[in-house]
């Protein structure tokens, strides 16, 4: 048990670790991963996969005031993104490992007291519930991206009227 629980906390360290490189990357400043003469390719969810769109200019910026009047439309969706998903996402990844070593290990007779045709289904559900979670994720940066756009025109317009 004392090999499980290093195991256990090895595992978790290495998540944390990955999720501190990954949080680190999106916060730094976009000028300081590439010097303003280079080229910067964006790069856009599709349906198909990742489509790279070369571009001189950054996506669009929005205001304070249109990122607030989003969220209070949207209350929970920053927490969706960048808590919800990825959590979900993660958990069942780890617990998809688990179910093919398993799989593994009944399927090749190391274990005796294994059903693979569990394991088997266990990892059908886990790699569904990965996929359901990058789609709700997907989704729910479109929406954002959309609900931006249109906000940040409505307070054009209402900017615009009260001139």
């Amino acid at each position: 048990t004392i090999m499980c629980m290093r195991i256990r906390i090895f595992v978790v360290a290495t998540i944390a670790a990955a999720c501190d490189a990954a949080l680190e990357i999106f916060v730094r400043c976009p000028e300081t991963l590439a010097p303003h003469s280079v080229k910067r390719a964006y790069i856009r969810p599709t349906a198909l996969g990742m489509q790279e769109q070369p571009s001189e200019r950054p996506p669009t910026q929005y205001s304070t005031q249109v990122k607030m009047t989003a969220e209070t439309r949207a209350p929970l969706r920053q927490a969706r993104i960048f808590f919800l998903y990825p959590s979900i996402a993660v958990g069942a990844s780890v617990a998809a490992y688990v179910s093919v070593t398993r799989l593994i290990a009944g399927l090749g007779g190391f274990r005796t007291d294994l059903v693979p045709q569990n394991d088997a289904g266990n990892l059908f559900l886990n790699a569904c519930v990965v996929a359901a979670a990058i789609w709700g994720l997907l989704g729910d940066l479109k929406a954002r991206e959309e609900s931006l756009a249109q906000i940040a025109v409505e307070l054009d317009e209402a900017a615009d009227s009260m001139r």
